[in-house]
């Protein structure tokens, strides 16, 4: 468990290759924020990281739009 007690904020996390890597790090220890414009896949991919026995935060992260993305993450 390299990442265990981290806290990782991965975008485009409900999907692709950033779903994978999310589930990876999850796998690895690390807690997960999700993030994704995608909620309801984003929801699917917190639920999965939740199996392996690690928490998951959903965000729903638009990374094109700056305003939105800081008020998420402050």
């Amino acid at each position: 468990m390299r990442l265990k007690d981290r806290v990782a904020l991965i975008t485009g996390a409900a999907q692709g290759i950033g779903r994978d890597i999310a589930l990876k790090f999850a796998a690895e220890g690390a807690d997960i924020a999700v993030g994704d414009i995608n909620l309801e896949k984003a929801i699917k991919t917190a639920q999965e990281i939740e199996v392996l026995g690690r928490k998951a935060l959903v965000l729903e992260l638009d990374v094109t739009d700056y305003e939105k993305l800081t008020e998420s993450v402050n």
